[in-house]
């Protein structure tokens, strides 16, 4: 059985590349060679197929849109087979997807679900080691998928007023009324990379004898969540995509964040769970306004927000976090837009979007708002899948 199905697996790779690289075809090795037959075992007997057509639309076990395609059509199964040290996630994905099988060749092909839109790979990788309102001063390129957005005033005055994320090459992430809710007379020109200081003019900055700057792209597109409303006082869908007009190129300064598919980040309990947020906004020292900080704060059960912001008759829903409350450690103005971050193992996943929170940041029992972003994914995903 083995023999059989390395060669139909082969056969659908039809490539020397990925033969060598993968090394599951031709084993150089008896450790690979038992290596890669006890994996092509589990994918090939290990769970029952769901008969589905080539290209029909399915959902994978990480809930996302995907088409059942063969195995050498998915880009994505592609990498994991390729890349020598798989993670069970990985495993578990290739050997829970499979939704059937071809007859258009003398032999059946193996069909998988295959997600047609991913995580970049290698995302969400940081240099973060501690943990901007009362925050720590973030070191050079330690949240590298942090960005500002840039905003044209007039023909010769330009500000920034928001943060965003970075998800792949082409788009970020960032909240509704970072939009809709500034002058009219504003236009979001651009969105910044590799930042430090908003109010130092030069685009470089020099550290430790290295020269870094910051890199700027012209925005293509902004679509907002088409249930936001502008004077809803409870900011309900405040999330926001734009995309850029030509790819971002990513460095050990600008990298992606993952988007939260695992049903690992989707399970998370939210309540107490520590969480990072950034951003270049007012801080309790004004003059400290403009440099990049970050802090941990604790998340919140609903029901704590519910309470702090009774006043407003705002309620949340599940498309919100609470998180914060703590006295000192907060986002603030500027922040909109920012991320709220957790990190399991090395890797950084972005489950909210600062959305709004007291009139006074850092006050001791008054939690800011979240966009949820785990409830949005369906949502970005028929955006980017368009």
């Amino acid at each position: 059985m083995f023999c059989e199905e390395s060669s139909l697996i082969c056969a659908q790779m039809k490539s020397e590349e990925s033969v060598r690289v993968g090394g599951f075809c031709k084993a150089h090795t008896l450790v690979n060679m038992l290596r890669w037959s006890a994996f092509l075992v589990i994918l090939a007997l290990q769970t029952v197929m769901i008969e589905a057509e080539l290209n029909e639309d399915c959902i994978t076990t990480s809930h996302q849109i995907g088409q059942c395609r063969l195995v050498k059509n998915c880009e994505y199964v592609l990498n994991i087979l390729r890349n020598p040290n798989q993670t069970p996630e990985e495993l578990y994905f290739i050997d829970h997807n499979k939704c059937g099988s071809t007859t258009a060749n003398p032999r059946p092909l193996p069909l998988i679900c295959c997600p047609l839109f991913y995580n970049v790979e290698k995302c969400g990788i940081s240099k973060i080691s501690t943990r901007v309102f009362g925050g720590t001063e973030t070191i050079y390129g330690e949240i590298p998928w942090a960005g500002v957005i840039v905003y044209k005033i007039n023909k010769k005055r330009s500000s920034v007023n928001c943060g965003c994320t970075l998800i792949n090459s082409r788009w970020v992430i960032t909240a509704a009324h970072c939009y809709s809710n500034v002058p009219s007379s504003w236009k979001i020109h651009s969105v910044r990379f590799s930042e430090y200081n908003t109010k130092q003019q030069s685009p470089c900055t020099f550290s430790n004898n290295v020269r870094r700057c910051r890199v700027e792209y012209e925005v293509n597109e902004l679509i907002v969540h088409p249930s936001y409303q502008r004077k809803s006082m409870d900011m309900q869908h405040d999330i926001a995509l734009i995309s850029t007009k030509e790819n971002i190129k990513f460095s050990d300064y600008v990298i992606p964040i993952c988007l939260p598919f695992d049903d690992k980040i989707r399970e998370l309990r939210i309540d107490k769970q520590s969480f990072t947020v950034t951003g270049w906004g007012q801080t309790e020292k004004e003059n400290e306004a403009g440099l990049q900080r970050h802090v941990t704060i604790p998340g919140r059960n609903n029901s704590v927000c519910d309470e702090a912001f009774s006043y407003l008759n705002i309620k949340l829903t599940e498309q919100q976090i609470c998180a914060g409350g703590e006295s000192g450690q907060d986002s603030c103005r500027g922040d909109s837009g920012g991320s709220l971050t957790v990190q399991l193992g090395l890797v950084n996943y972005l489950v909210g979007i600062v959305s709004f929170g007291p009139q006074e940041c850092g006050t001791a029992n008054h939690p800011g708002i979240y966009t949820n972003v785990m409830q949005y994914l369906d949502w970005i995903e028929d955006i980017f899948n368009e």
